[in-house]
């Protein structure tokens, strides 16, 4: 924590800066915004096979959330590897490493100027956390390394904005704590506290770039649909989906006999199935056209 603040005072400062990024409206409301391009930078929660391989169960269905964001809009996005606009990459960091966020968006505005209608989705956080978590535990230097990478990853939105960009939305990092990884450990709670410290760092960070920038609650979001499965169509909220060790090796042939990842929220111990991807693409949709 920031050491001139205490818990409570950041805490609400991180909430004035959600509202300041959030904005408001309704997505009944017809969007002034006709999106001309979409570009994506961000880990394995976006990305749409940089590698080959998605971080979901990979079943040929539109199983990213991007992706069905955009399918919304009747558009298509690629992955950069393709030829496409989605630089998004599995096991990217925010900063730092070759695949990072960082290097994404060093591609990205090196290869094409931003145009007034172009949409730039932007998110990223997991793999910070799951490796500070593995290599330093539940800790004080875990929580730091933690914040600091909430603000680098507004320290990137920041660069996209000055690039020229009109219209960023960010996916907050989701919960953590609520996952297969989380629960095995017996540390649901305190993951949970540290999807909340990265995500708040990112706020704080970021809180007057609110013109140009929507920030979309994915950890609430999720939050919710744990809390309130049959809701949201879902019946199995706790268990992975797949027997292989990973989603990225996952197919509509290598799930759990007793469980229908249709209508399953975990595709492995820390990556979602793509029926939770399309329901926050959907979420993310309205989100979009309610601000702008």
């Amino acid at each position: 924590m920031t050491p001139s603040l205490s818990r409570r005072a950041f805490l609400t400062l991180a909430g004035g800066a959600a509202a300041a990024l959030s904005g408001c409206g309704s997505s009944s409301i017809v969007s002034a915004l006709k999106p001309d391009r979409f570009f994506a930078l961000g880990d394995d929660f976006s990305d749409l096979g940089e590698t080959g391989v998605r971080y979901t169960v990979n079943d040929g269905s539109v199983n990213i959330w991007t992706q069905q964001l955009v399918s919304i809009y009747q558009k298509t996005i690629t992955t950069a590897s393709a030829g496409g606009l989605s630089y998004a990459q599995g096991g990217a960091w925010i900063s730092g490493a070759t695949n990072s966020v960082e290097s994404q968006l060093n591609r990205m505005l090196a290869n094409h100027a931003l145009g007034p209608n172009d949409v730039v989705l932007i998110g990223a956080g997991m793999n910070e956390i799951i490796d500070a978590v593995t290599q330093t535990g539940i800790s004080d230097a875990t929580t730091t390394r933690v914040r600091a990478a909430g603000d680098a990853l507004a320290s990137l939105v920041r660069r996209l904005v000055a690039a020229g960009a009109k219209y960023v939305l960010v996916a907050g990092v989701y919960n953590l704590g609520i996952t297969p990884w989380a629960v095995a450990r017996g540390q649901a709670s305190a993951i949970t506290d540290l999807s909340i410290h990265f995500n708040n760092r990112f706020l704080v960070s970021a809180v007057d770039l609110g013109a140009n920038v929507l920030y979309v609650d994915t950890a609430l979001y999720f939050n919710l649909v744990h809390a309130l499965p049959a809701g949201h169509g879902l019946v199995n909220v706790t268990d992975a989906a797949c027997t292989t060790p990973d989603a990225t090796t996952c197919t509509a042939s290598t799930i759990a006999a007793n469980i229908d990842y249709t209508r399953a929220l975990f595709a492995d111990a820390t990556h979602l199935t793509p029926v939770a991807h399309r329901l926050f693409g959907v979420e993310a949709y309205n989100k979009l056209t309610g601000r702008w």
